[in-house]
């Protein structure tokens, strides 16, 4: 699955692309022009290589198990299999529940290295069903009650200093980002009640907004967006957060232009929320 996951980014080369020649032979209606058929993806020999392993890695609790259905689950969204890979994403996260993953361990019979395993490897898969399950806009698959993890810390003797160290802080900013998601979904998109009535909350919301201006303040300066020089994990934190923010203020325009069609004044703590513009992480 690495593999399959890094031929994405390879330059594998065009071996049955059109040369530069056949440009001028373009015929001049371009309704006789052949389309030729997408070419296959390059990584998916790989894929179906490991799967025909995962019965048995299902059937298996391991880190390895988690760590393969997380790999299949972040590659097949990229082949247009968005179910399969919500399925595997979701079979990730409860295989590293039945693991215990999600909790702290207090035992000392395991090393301080392979704690720090558990926990890199659960908040990764945390991350990435939150986010694909959002994104899908099915229901969140954990109470984060139910956590007690620690996050990721930086380990010197793995050589994470300097720049390899940002890797960590982005994993912990994001982990805590989809906690503040949550708090989103659940009250605002998954209640029940709030279907049925048109009433909205303002205190609910402001106070979202606050957690969300709590957590922009913490973000370590090592991933705080800077449109002079972007990085990868600070360019992802930068969407998910405005990604929140779209999902926060989303009931109050839908709330606004029932206030509107009904010639009703829209509230004070609801139009302060709408008219404060999110800031950049």
């Amino acid at each position: 699955m690495v593999l399959a996951i890094g031929s994405q980014l390879a330059d594998l080369g065009d071996e049955d692309g059109p040369d530069e020649g056949d440009i001028d032979q373009l015929p001049h209606d371009l309704t006789q022009l052949q389309i030729p058929e997408p070419a296959h993806n390059p990584g998916w020999r790989f894929y179906e290589v490991s799967k025909r392993l995962l019965p048995d890695i299902i059937c298996s609790s391991s880190m390895t198990s988690v760590q393969v259905c997380l790999l299949q689950g972040l590659y097949l969204p990229s082949t247009g299999r968005r179910d399969a890979g919500y399925n595997l994403l979701g079979l990730a996260l409860r295989m590293s529940i039945n693991m215990g993953l999600h909790k702290l361990i207090r035992s000392s019979s395991l090393r301080a290295h392979v704690c720090e395993l558990r926990n890199r490897l659960w908040w990764s898969v945390y991350i990435a069903e939150r986010l694909y399950s959002i994104d899908m806009g099915r229901p969140l698959s954990i109470n984060d009650t139910e956590i007690t993890a620690p996050y990721p810390v930086h380990m010197p003797e793995w050589g994470e200093e300097g720049a390899k160290a940002v890797y960590v802080d982005g994993t912990v900013a994001m982990a805590k980002l989809c906690r503040v998601l949550g708090k989103i979904i659940e009250p605002v998109y998954c209640d029940s009640n709030s279907f049925r009535s048109v009433t909205i909350r303002p205190g609910v919301l402001q106070k979202l907004r606050h957690e969300l201006e709590q957590w922009r303040s913490s973000v370590p300066a090592s991933v705080t967006f800077d449109e002079t020089c972007p990085t990868r994990p600070s360019a992802h934190l930068f969407m998910t957060y405005e990604q929140a923010n779209i999902l926060l203020t989303r009931p109050c325009l839908h709330m606004a232009a029932i206030m509107r069609q009904a010639n009703r004044t829209f509230g004070n703590e609801a139009s302060a929320l709408l008219g404060r513009r999110p800031s950049a992480v």
